[in-house]
């Protein structure tokens, strides 16, 4: 269960890193050039 439950983590967090990268790239694209 422990096991599980880091992996869980350990998933989420590259799917949060994920989502947030593309927000940036979308955010610095349409940001000032």
């Amino acid at each position: 269960m422990r096991t599980n439950m880091r992996t869980n983590m350990r998933t989420n967090m590259r799917t949060h890193m994920r989502t947030h990268m593309r927000t940036n790239m979308r955010t610095h694209m349409r940001g000032p050039t």
